[in-house]
């Protein structure tokens, strides 16, 4: 009698026949790594290269930076790169050793390289699987809470640092007092940066030394740097308001080593003062520069500001622009640069600004279409967590990519603008440690705050204006934060689909709409020059006269790369009204017909629940 399939999110037993073992570890193993096997399984393990991505695959799942350097061999049959393949199947057997699977359930490397016996192998990798998943399950916060004991080369033990201080406890304070509870407070973060930094510097010697060993994969300083950032994380995850956050004193050092700019900053001396110095004429990106530079600060910021300040965010993002031509400059990095120079030195904030710009997908600040995908995906999030929203909006005359205009700015500015500082150093803590995540976390949590005032706007037009207001003004930095880790339609493997697809999308309607338009100044011209032909620019809700569920935001001025504009003016949305009169048929209750059109494949209907967007059309 042949076996039932698999449920989904079914643990797989390693005791299954060696014909259902390689068929489940090949199907595993493709959803895991996203790829497909081109060759026979015994023969894309062979090289240990696919096992090493595994397991770094894992260690993401887990939280561990860490990551295993597979040696990519260019072997083209057997007998050819034996010995890069031994080295990664030994890498990967130590790393699911380091994981926990038992002693019997692993495999001597001859039994895969030579083929004596894949079984054990297949074996091997289920009971790996069974451990990641357990792994996983128990990971809560108080388990990375109790991940505080340093290991026994840590710099408490290895140079008594702290080993004779006394250090300020709990019991010898009165934490009814402010003053107690920040005492407290700031000494337990001094001494997890101080252990944090130390690392980092250790990880650095030795890699200048050449010496990787300890430092990379299953090294014992690698894994000594993820403890650490174990213990931060589980700081942060936890709600409570006196212990649960970061003091003031340190936001700057949390930023810095967690992005990895303290050691970029270190490994590069000198370079910031050589890119200052490459300035020599105006650039498009100096005189645009030069032009924000006066209207960054926000209000509650100014009395801090200096005019020197200034000059230092000009000689930032100016430095920047060599450091990166292809990018250049675009405006959000002003507010980005405006923010960090409130807790780091003028060369710091210029190595978060590069930690910032790789944090997000590569085209956020060049052509813009990652911001636009990222748009498409917190509306599809929008319509997960509260389709009450986004039904409200469709019945108001919306489409639901509204919601964008809300998050533009958050997601180009990482809530720089225009949420106040205490607020963005809040989410700023946190995203250096989670991941991007963290920014359709904390937008759901504004979405969810002002839900009620959203459902009673009665106009389009009133909820555009409300839509627009999130973010601005006072908000409870702690509640806003406590709220975001409660969104739980936010899941990586979520948003990474959800990117995969609109990313299509776009970048095909991109395509079709430049190839439109050279086809039509082809046409008229008679010609194809370089002359006769500009550069296409991205409209970030399609191309006009498109047919579908974005038809309607075609009436509406478009977003162009490299600027937003989120400030709706009482002028200016009464110049919308007479210039667009279909758009005015908004706030005028023009009554229309629905048409519903579900969103993805039947499987991702299914997987991911009811998403649909609504079509409009002239009833």
């Amino acid at each position: 009698m042949e076996d039932e399939p698999l449920a989904t999110g079914v643990m797989l037993s390693p005791t299954r026949n060696v014909s259902k073992d390689g068929d489940i570890v090949r199907r595993w193993m493709e959803m895991v790594l996203g790829d497909k096997f081109l060759d026979d399984l015994p023969a894309a393990l062979r090289s240990g290269e696919l096992l090493c991505d595994l397991v770094n695959k894992l260690y993401k799942a887990l939280g561990m930076k860490s990551q295993i350097s597979p040696v990519r061999a260019a072997a083209t049959s057997e007998g050819d790169g034996d010995a890069d393949a031994l080295a990664n199947v030994c890498e990967y057997l130590r790393a699911c050793e380091v994981l926990g699977v038992a002693r019997q359930d692993l495999f001597q490397p001859d039994e895969l390289l030579k083929r004596k016996d894949m079984e054990k192998v297949y074996s091997n990798i289920l009971a790996l699987q069974t451990v990641a998943v357990s792994l996983s399950n128990r990971r809560s916060i108080d388990e990375r809470s109790s991940m505080v004991n340093a290991p026994d080369w840590s710099p408490m033990s290895e140079h008594g640092v702290f080993a004779e201080d006394e250090d300020i406890d709990a019991d010898d304070l009165d934490l009814d007092s402010p003053e107690a509870v920040h005492m407290l407070q700031q000494s337990r973060w001094q001494r997890l940066l101080f252990e944090y930094e130390h690392q980092q510097q250790r990880k650095e010697d030795r890699d200048r030394a050449g010496d990787s060993s300890a430092s990379d994969g299953l090294g014992p300083l690698a894994h000594g740097i993820w403890r650490t950032e174990e213990r931060i994380r589980a700081i942060l995850m936890r709600d409570d308001r006196d212990f649960g956050t970061v003091p003031e004193e340190v936001h700057g050092k949390l930023w810095m080593l967690a992005s990895g700019a303290q050691m970029e900053m270190r490994k590069h001396k000198g370079q910031y003062e050589r890119l200052l110095a490459s300035e020599s004429e105006s650039t498009e990106a100096t005189r645009q520069i030069d032009v924000d530079l006066h209207r960054t600060v926000a209000d509650e910021d100014k009395e801090l500001w200096t005019e020197e300040k200034s000059r230092m965010m000009r000689r930032i993002l100016v430095a920047y622009s060599f450091y990166n031509p292809g990018l250049g400059y675009c405006q959000g990095l002003n507010y980005i640069v405006a923010r960090s120079l409130q807790h780091l030195s003028e060369e710091e904030s210029f190595y978060l600004l590069i930690a910032i710009v790789r944090l997000v997908p590569d085209d956020y600040y060049t052509s813009m279409l990652g911001l636009a995908v990222d748009q498409h995906v917190f509306a599809d999030l929008v319509r997960l967590q509260y389709p009450e929203i986004s039904e409200h909006l469709t019945d108001l005359g919306g489409s639901g990519m509204e919601l964008s205009l809300a998050c533009t700015e958050w997601f180009l500015t990482l809530f720089a603008s225009p949420c106040e500082r205490d607020v963005t150093f809040e989410i700023w803590d946190a995203i250096f440690l989670q991941g991007d995540e963290v920014l359709f976390r904390v937008a759901l949590a504004l979405l969810q705050q002002a839900k009620t005032e959203l459902l009673a706007c009665n106009a389009y037009g009133d909820m555009l204006k409300h839509l627009n207001e999130l973010g601005r003004g006072k908000i409870d930095a702690q509640a806003l934060m406590k709220i975001s880790k409660k969104q739980d339609c936010v899941i990586r493997g979520r948003i990474e689909d959800f990117r995969a697809h609109h990313r299509l999308q776009l970048a095909s309607g991109i395509v079709a709409s430049t190839v439109e338009a050279e086809d039509a100044r082809s046409s008229t011209t008679g010609r194809r020059s370089s002359e006769s032909r500009s550069e296409p620019r991205l409209r970030i809700f399609g191309r006009k006269n498109k047919q579908g569920i974005f038809r309607h935001m075609d009436k509406i001025p478009p977003r162009l790369a490299r600027t937003f504009d989120r400030h709706l003016t009482d002028d200016y949305m009464e110049s919308i009204r007479k210039e667009h009169p279909h758009f005015a048929g908004y706030y005028e209750g023009v009554q229309l017909q629905i048409m519903e059109e579900y969103w993805g494949s039947a499987d991702s209907y299914r997987q991911w629940g009811a998403r649909n967007h609504k079509r409009f059309e002239r009833a």
